[in-house]
């Protein structure tokens, strides 16, 4: 999911920026519309593929099919008894098959933010994706609770052509009341019981937090002095065991010293868990040598459980070297880096994290800055 998130935001930002240079100040008014309705052709490719990440992980062969057909974006070709299997066997994967799509949306636009609070990119190069991601994360949420209209009507005939979780919101809700009900892929609002409307409800009022944000006001950051500025947004999505809500505030000072803070607040059934994290990112030593890390804690239902009333505690580091090479003048970039990147985690759940039980990622990759 991370992999594939962070390749299409780097080429959505270099694309924007193309654009903008090569457009006369005159027509630039126009470029936002444009860019807002390229992302909403393009948000299926990443939140389709944010589901199919969770079957990748877990060994299960998938296709995904992202442009829409009669309204809809799948991932298809998995067998009922493969996902009733999944769902038997290790129910909090099979609820973040349904949640993934979400997560990966919402990560995304985190991302987009981070980037403009620490002013690595341009507000005007990401907000065209921003807005219609953010806003549609909202939407979302509201139309399942809130509508009785069905956004699939009936389950195809082939198996294999069925998406694997039709309405995500419905489907968690339905499966985190009912693990053990009989089986069937797409929940419309009549399946839903009057304590699973309740609780949809519910997070459908709480989704409204992912539109408590500056940046959909059009301010990306706050000076507080000549060299320290600060930025913030508050989420809000469904994970494997119930909700996470959370509260970011980004800091910069100098430009060389780039901080994040999270709180977080995860929610099963009836009981309410918290996490932290704090991030450094890119920051220079010397000239050539840029270190990101990150350190995070955590209380969370025990074996990630949407009725227990106990938790676990948990954690998780990442430590990010970069080395940087500078090119000349008339060189397309500013610097191109190497980056090794390693993660440990225990079990628990990490949004974009591919596991939920404890791991060791190893990554080593390509950064550049054109100019």
């Amino acid at each position: 999911m991370r992999q594939f998130t962070e390749g299409y935001l780097s080429l959505y930002r270099l694309s924007s920026d193309a654009v903008y240079r090569h457009t006369p100040q005159k027509h630039q008014y126009l470029i936002l519309p444009v860019q807002m309705l390229a992302s909403l052709y393009f948000i299926p490719l990443t939140h389709e593929e944010g589901h199919r990440s969770v079957l990748t992980n877990l060994s299960i062969g998938s296709v995904s099919d992202p442009l829409f057909k009669r309204g809809v974006a799948k991932v298809v070709g998995v067998t009922d008894l493969t996902l009733q299997h999944l769902r038997d066997t290790n129910l909090p994967e099979y609820i973040r098959l349904h949640t993934a799509g979400l997560e990966s949306d919402y990560m995304l636009t985190k991302r987009e933010q981070q980037l403009v609070a620490f002013g690595q990119e341009k507000l005007k190069n990401v907000i065209g994706d921003f807005y219609p991601r953010r806003l549609g994360i909202a939407f979302y949420f509201i139309s399942s609770a809130f509508s009785t209209k069905n956004h699939i009507e009936a389950e195809e005939g082939n198996e294999l052509e069925r998406d694997i979780v039709g309405d995500d919101i419905r489907g968690a809700v339905r499966h985190l009341h009912r693990p053990t009900d009989s089986f069937y892929r797409y929940t419309n609002y009549a399946d839903l019981l009057p304590n699973e409307r309740k609780y949809i409800r519910k997070v459908g009022f709480w989704s409204l937090l992912n539109i408590a944000n500056p940046m959909l006001f059009g301010k990306s950051t706050f000076a507080m002095t000549q060299n320290l500025s600060m930025s913030f947004g508050l989420g809000y999505i469904l994970v494997p065991f119930g909700t996470m809500a959370e509260e970011n505030i980004w800091i910069s000072y100098r430009n060389n010293n780039n901080i994040s803070l999270c709180v977080r607040q995860y929610s099963n059934q009836r009981n309410t868990f918290w996490g932290a994290e704090l991030a450094l990112f890119d920051k220079l030593i010397g000239r050539h040598c840029a270190v990101s890390g990150s350190v995070q804690g955590w209380k969370q239902p025990q074996d990630l459980s949407f009725t227990t009333n106990k938790g676990t505690l948990g954690g998780a580091a990442m430590l990010r070297l970069g080395y940087r090479m500078y090119g000349k003048t008339s060189s397309p970039f500013q610097w191109l880096s190497v980056d090794g990147n390693v993660r440990v985690k225990t079990e628990g759940f990490i949004p974009e994290d591919p596991s939920l039980k404890s791991a060791t990622n190893l990554a080593i990759g390509i950064s550049v800055c054109p100019n």
